[in-house]
């Protein structure tokens, strides 16, 4: 756990820890329901030895185009830190980002940013809808689309063709809504994909081809109507990664009241 600030509200006291309480500053957030969500988070994702292998955590709470730009994990409004800019139509309101034919970009790249085989990319999707998750370049991630005669989740990671590197599995009950992950770890380069922490598919590829295209949240192409309520984005998750996150996740959408 990380150092705590005092915070006085009302006729409470709020013991913050400092790294929540920096994001709290930084993103104007003046919600005290808010503000203990995220502090709940912050001290869980740390419990859980995750907050080290973050390294951009977008809570998308405030409700507004200036607290959904900040990173959690360094909440400073500048590119290095992780800063998301817009492009294209978007909405903002307490469910997160509402794609309407825009995207996110989070400064992000994966040449730069990343080690090869050691990644992992989140979203948490608000609405069913074929909507990609993720781009970058022709690295991408959707939560729901059509193969064969299957809705499935597909994820293309460090490989700009698809090739070896897909992975594909059947989206039970055929829903996006919840909670998706993607991650590629070092060992075997196993590449493994998830919804609402439980492992779908993965399978164990040759190493790809790293992609120096700004990581995107959404696209413009496919993303109408698409509702991302939360995104991370760090080093490859282990199975119990991937369930400790969304864990951590929807405890912070359920005390904000947009779980689904």
């Amino acid at each position: 756990m990380g150092l705590l600030q005092t915070t006085i509200f009302g006729n409470g006291v709020l013991n913050l820890d400092i790294d929540a309480k920096n994001f709290i500053d930084a993103a104007l957030i003046t919600d005290i329901n808010h503000k203990k969500a995220i502090n709940s988070l912050v001290i869980k994702l740390k419990s859980d030895n995750l907050w080290t292998k973050l390294q951009a955590i977008y809570p998308f709470v405030g409700g507004s185009d200036f607290s959904h730009k900040f990173n959690l994990k360094s909440p400073i409004d500048d590119d290095l830190s992780f800063r998301i800019t817009y492009s294209g139509t978007l909405n903002h309101d307490y469910r997160g980002i509402v794609h309407l034919g825009g995207f996110a970009f989070t400064q992000f790249r994966m040449d730069t940013n990343s080690i090869i085989n050691n990644f992992h990319w989140s979203s948490y999707n608000s609405v069913d809808t074929f909507a990609y998750l993720f781009q970058s370049g022709l690295c991408q991630f959707f939560p729901k689309i059509t193969i064969g005669s299957d809705i499935s989740v597909l994820s293309d990671m460090y490989d700009a063709t698809g090739g070896n590197a897909r992975v594909t599995a059947v989206n039970p009950n055929g829903n996006a809504r919840g909670h998706f992950i993607a991650s590629r770890t070092l060992t075997s380069t196993r590449h493994a994909i998830y919804k609402n922490g439980n492992l779908l598919n993965f399978k164990n590829a040759t190493a790809g081809t790293l992609n120096n295209v700004n990581v995107q949240i959404g696209s413009s192409a496919s993303t109408s109507g698409a509702i991302t309520s939360f995104a991370t984005i760090g080093v490859g998750l282990s199975d119990t990664d991937s369930a400790n996150l969304y864990n951590a996740i929807q405890s912070f959408q359920t005390r904000l009241g947009r779980q689904v």
